[in-house]
């Protein structure tokens, strides 16, 4: 016998929402996301990409580029290290910075960036070392 099965709208909702909890990207899009927003000098932005400790931080970063031309030229990141305690990301690229005509760059490389997980998203808190 064969038997069709037929999930309602609230059952629906449900496994949604289940699946919603579940934890939300991954180190390397976070910090990704991260460095977007500080080339846009997003300054809302990246708080709600930073953890709680690093805010402070990353809006002293925002506020550093705030008189220069910004653009981030072939970011790629990936996640070096994850435990308990968070993960390591290595990312590849530049931000390309520019004052008064003066170009400079800022090469990603030279960073690894610890990103933690608070309230089920993945958040950058800093830079190793």
């Amino acid at each position: 016998m064969n038997r069709t099965v037929i999930l309602g709208p609230v059952t629906l909702i449900m496994m949604l929402l289940i699946t919603a909890c579940a934890q939300a990207g991954t180190p390397e899009a976070a910090v990704e996301d991260y460095l977007d927003a500080l080339a846009a000098k997003d300054s809302a932005r990246i708080q709600t990409l930073s953890c709680t400790s690093w805010q402070a931080d990353a809006a002293i970063e925002v506020d550093s580029l705030q008189t220069v031309g910004t653009e981030l030229d072939s970011v790629s990141c990936s996640t070096t290290s994850e435990d308990a305690e968070g993960a390591l990301v290595n990312c590849t690229g530049l931000l390309k910075m520019s004052y008064n005509g003066e170009p400079r760059e800022l090469d990603l490389s030279r960073q690894t960036y610890r990103v933690v997980s608070e309230g089920g998203e993945w958040l950058v808190c800093g830079y190793d070392g």
